[in-house]
């Protein structure tokens, strides 16, 4: 008898491994996903001394819709602390890189990349941004606002809409909500899509604020997950009812031993 109910716990294990072991996923490759690629910086300013390339991103297109003077560009922030005389800190101007030493920025410019990588059909996109946000003097000076668009060709298959206070997320039951987006740090915006029939046409990131301030972004991935790999619920329930059988039989084990 203990041989039979080892060979059920064998069983169960080897098929919970079977359900599980799918579910690692692609990354799929982006060009200087943390916006450190050597640039050439064009622009300086302020006390600490801050540098940027207007207009430049390696691997990313910039796109000025709006004719703005600066729409986006590389940035490389020298964080800085402004304090009372007391020695009180008031608030924090410009940013610590979330990783690195480089970030990208958005004063309203679009920031795109197209992927070597084409959509698949029956497909889970998770997409990941750190957004970050220049840490301004003064609690009332403005609200950020960005988005984060995921295409398949010209089809927009996910898309994450916020402000700093992250009022305005689109997508709660699949993504981050942020409360709020801290000026002068990073948060990590993380949302799932689904692509059920778009396949063979390119995938295409695109980051941009849509505000009065500027908007900081970094560290991006693209993870895909099959549809195929992800158990259905009634597998899950056939799953649960396996185990129960075997807790049952386990029970009546040892009340015959």
């Amino acid at each position: 008898m203990r041989r039979t109910v080892y060979g059920y716990w064998a069983l169960m294990v080897c098929a919970i491994l079977l359900f599980a072991l799918p579910l690692s996923a692609t990354e799929i490759v982006i060009n200087n996903p943390g916006f450190e690629s050597p640039v050439t910086f064009t622009n300086s300013c302020c006390t600490p001394t801050q540098v940027w390339a207007s207009g430049s991103i390696p691997g990313w297109t910039v796109a000025n819709p709006g004719d703005l003077a600066d729409p986006a560009g590389t940035w490389a922030p020298v964080p800085y602390f402004y304090t009372t005389d007391n020695g009180a800190v008031l608030n924090q101007m410009f940013l610590y890189p979330e990783s690195g030493s480089q970030v990208a920025y958005s004063n309203g410019g679009m920031i795109s990349q197209t992927l070597d990588a084409s959509a698949t059909a029956n497909t889970v996109y998770v997409t990941q941004v750190s957004v970050g946000l220049r840490g301004e003097l003064g609690a009332n000076i403005g609200n950020a606002q960005y988005t984060i668009n995921l295409l398949a060709g010209d089809t927009v298959i996910g898309s994450w809409t916020d402000d700093s206070y992250g009022h305005d997320h689109l997508n709660p039951l699949t993504g981050t909500a942020l409360y709020p987006l801290i000026r002068g740090g990073w948060q990590t915006i993380s949302f799932a899509t689904t692509n059920p029939s778009l396949a063979g046409v390119p995938l295409t990131i695109q980051l941009y604020a849509t505000g009065d301030l500027q908007v900081d972004f970094d560290n991006v991935f693209l993870n895909a997950f099959p549809f195929t790999m992800v158990p259905e619920p009634g597998t899950y329930a056939l799953m649960g009812s396996a185990l129960l059988v075997v807790g049952l039989l386990l029970r009546r084990h040892k009340k015959t031993v």
